[in-house]
């Protein structure tokens, strides 16, 4: 893994939110859509989280009503217990002083619009 995958949802580094050992942000992220436990139960059972996000895509279950107000609070949620859990990430975090972070943000804003300007994110332990 090379140092800047830690910060993708799509890294497989595990971490445990509501008694449950997820293996990726983005499997945390995916599953948090829904309130059928048939579509979280196939998203917590899925090994990959390439094949996580695209289980997160159907359409055959339907979407939290509030999915729109809590997505980028429930992708906040798994990274930061992504790094709480994780100390010796948490170091390298601190060590780049943003500068990796800022450099991965600006190649993916160059083909992304849709990072947001400001999130707000308040310390949260887990």
């Amino acid at each position: 893994m090379i140092k800047e995958d830690i910060y993708s949802n799509l890294a497989v580094i595990s971490f445990a939110i509501d008694s449950f050992t997820w293996h990726s942000a983005e499997q945390f992220y995916q599953a948090s859509k829904f309130t059928d436990e048939v579509i979280i139960m196939k998203i917590k059972e899925c090994p990959n989280p390439f094949r996580c996000a695209a289980l997160g895509q159907t359409r055959k279950f339907k979407i939290r009503d509030d999915w729109e107000d809590i997505k980028v609070s429930v992708m906040e949620r798994a990274i930061r217990a992504r790094f709480y859990q994780h100390h010796d990430l948490a170091e390298i975090l601190k060590r780049s002083k943003g500068t990796l972070l800022i450099k991965r943000l600006r190649t993916i804003s160059e083909v992304s619009d849709m990072i947001p300007t400001r999130v707000s994110m308040p310390l949260v332990k887990y």
